[in-house]
């Protein structure tokens, strides 16, 4: 075995890792095949339902922002007096994104911006890697990331997110060596990822303040670019909430649930994405100070976040938790490629023809089989997912029917919510967190009847729990109690409907 580069195994000689440069066409078409499995499968098994509380929200508030109203009037169940109220408080930059879909095609066209915005991250993250002379399927570790391939088909502002970063990201890349153009466009769109979510920023300021510092005669583009798009936050928020500077305060610093991220951080950062915050760690290219600052910077706002994931089970919170880091993805891959390369191509020099020939045919063999295990994620999430999705379905069709939109609604809305629209309901919907079995006889004397839903799971001790509270409150009601359904469309799902009447 000699050490010339042709002796290497085809595939790493075509990603660029045989000491020889990446064979940009042939990794085009790798990323390229795999984008369209993830494509197809979605549109064959295209969302019917929205499947969590966020999402619910997100639909709602591209349809008021449609209709051109940001609040709703509903009536207040013992008083009778009017309520008026914002069912959605997000940003509004995914119903901005979302608005053309859902107006030519529906209120679902709104499924199709996570997968477009999936398809541009990896797409804009595998040109910024490749013009730096690495291999685009290094973009392809973006999907390894279960959130990133589950969200892809949810109508959220995760993926998006991570559009945005990547398209602003190599837009200043691109701007390194070019016109002044580019900065302003970078500028612009990291301004305006402000406004799809708050956090988003983050991922700019490092790179930007640098630029700044150390005195580059664009900077200024930068700082005009930014300032226009922050002011499409401001104006939009003005126009919608009343309030250009209109922020949702729902999730706060604190330390204390530290122990219950950090674990699936780093599962997900260094697991799921082989050796990602080591690799970046290793990285050894241009604003190097800027790119790790930005790594470190992003997680610890997340990490220090005061939201906590113990109401479901670990497969979901390996989604949900770890959908924040979805917008760190490209700068973490970006890093990645350029450590990755230069240290297989550093120690392949060091290492005898024997070990050399073995690791090699090794590495190969598995690139191959992550490539097609990748292939077989992207196929198979979606009808798993549109599977599980459609019991979720059946919940929410089990209220539409059971529930008139003028009736008084009690129900533990903390499972719940996601499938009730608040817009068409006549009064505000009642929590059995904060009314009491007697506050709920005083409601059927009021209004003869009041329909009560709840929802018991058993995926996570905290739903356990949940449970045994719907049953005691159920136990504690003295009006008459009318059984209207029960409905158990899989394992851990349980949802009955109750009439209670005089």
């Amino acid at each position: 075995m000699t050490s010339d580069s042709t002796a290497a195994p085809e595939l790493l000689r075509r990603f660029g890792l045989a000491s020889q440069p990446a064979d940009m066409r042939f990794g085009w078409r790798v990323v390229a095949a795999i984008l369209a499995i993830y494509v197809a499968s979605f549109a064959v098994f295209y969302p019917e339902v929205p499947t969590n509380d966020d999402e619910a929200n997100y639909i709602v508030q591209v349809r008021m922002l449609l209709s051109g109203e940001s609040e709703i009037t509903q009536l207040d169940a013992f008083t009778g007096e009017e309520i008026i109220d914002t069912p959605s408080t997000y940003p509004l930059g995914m119903a901005m994104l979302s608005a053309p879909f859902v107006a030519i095609f529906g209120w679902r066209g709104a499924f199709a911006v996570a997968c477009l915005g999936l398809v541009l991250m990896v797409v804009v993250t595998g040109r910024w890697i490749a013009s730096e002379g690495r291999s685009p399927v290094f973009a392809l570790l973006i999907l390894g990331l279960p959130s990133v391939l589950v969200l892809g088909r949810v109508a959220m502002s995760d993926v998006p997110s991570g559009a945005l970063v990547a398209l602003g990201l190599y837009l200043f890349w691109r701007g390194l060596d070019r016109g002044w153009g580019y900065w302003m466009a970078a500028g612009f769109i990291a301004g305006a990822s402000w406004v799809v979510r708050a956090s988003n920023p983050v991922l700019f300021v490092p790179l930007f303040v640098g630029t700044v510092l150390r005195r580059e005669y664009k900077a200024w583009a930068l700082v005009v670019g930014g300032l226009a798009g922050l002011s499409l936050r401001l104006v939009s928020h003005q126009q919608f909430f009343g309030e250009a500077f209109f922020e949702r305060s729902y999730y706060r610093f604190s330390p204390f649930t530290l122990d219950e991220r950090l674990p699936l951080y780093l599962l997900g950062l260094v697991v799921l994405i082989p050796g990602g915050l080591i690799f970046s760690a290793l990285y050894r290219g241009r604003r190097r100070p800027e790119l790790l600052t930005t790594i470190v910077l992003f997680l610890l706002v997340y990490l220090f976040q005061r939201y906590s994931t113990i109401e479901t089970s670990l497969s979901k919170r390996l989604v949900l938790a770890l959908r924040y880091l979805i917008p760190l993805l490209p700068i973490l891959v970006f890093t990645m490629s350029e450590s990755v390369t230069r240290l297989w191509g550093a120690w392949r020099e060091r290492a005898s023809a024997v070990r050399r020939e073995r690791f090699e045919f090794a590495g190969s063999r598995i690139l191959v089989l992550w490539l097609a295990g990748l292939g077989v994620v992207c196929a198979a999430v979606h009808p798993a997912f549109a599977a599980w999705s459609s019991t979720q379905a059946e919940l929410r069709a089990a209220i539409s029917e059971f529930v008139p939109a003028d009736a008084v609604l009690l129900t533990n809305q903390s499972g719940n919510r996601k499938f009730i629209d608040e817009v068409g309901r006549r009064f505000q919907t009642l929590r059995t967190e904060n009314t009491t079995a007697e506050r709920a006889s005083e409601l059927v004397e009021r209004h003869d009847q009041v329909i009560l839903v709840l929802l018991d799971r058993d995926d996570s001790d905290w739903w356990k729990k949940e449970t045994q509270r719907n049953a005691e409150y159920l136990e504690s009601i003295s009006t008459r109690v009318e059984l209207l359904t029960d409905v158990q469309p899989n394992d851990t799902d349980r949802m009955r409907i109750w009439r209670l009447s005089r």
